[in-house]
């Protein structure tokens, strides 16, 4: 197994260990949880440091969009999440 492949197969491991037995419908719910959303925030932290420049490059990119979108208004950054 190369690195790359090494790497997707931990961030699959840590994503689904926030995820496990946790169904889409209620991971919107479970946003309000702050455990919740903690971890998630803590897991895309640590995906950033760990693995290399095209994911961190992509976490970047959400980021701008996200201030892009937040700088117009919440509901255009609300729109950012739905589509």
């Amino acid at each position: 197994m190369n690195n790359n492949q090494s790497n997707t197969n931990q961030a699959t491991t840590e994503i689904d260990q926030v995820t496990t037995g946790v169904s889409m419908d209620q991971i919107a719910t479970d946003t309000n949880d702050p455990e919740f959303f903690e971890t998630f925030l803590r897991t895309i932290k640590e995906d950033y440091e760990k693995h290399g420049p095209q994911l961190q490059a992509a976490i970047e990119k959400l980021a701008e969009r996200y201030n892009a979108a937040k700088a117009k208004s919440i509901p255009a950054l609300t729109s950012f999440f739905i589509t």
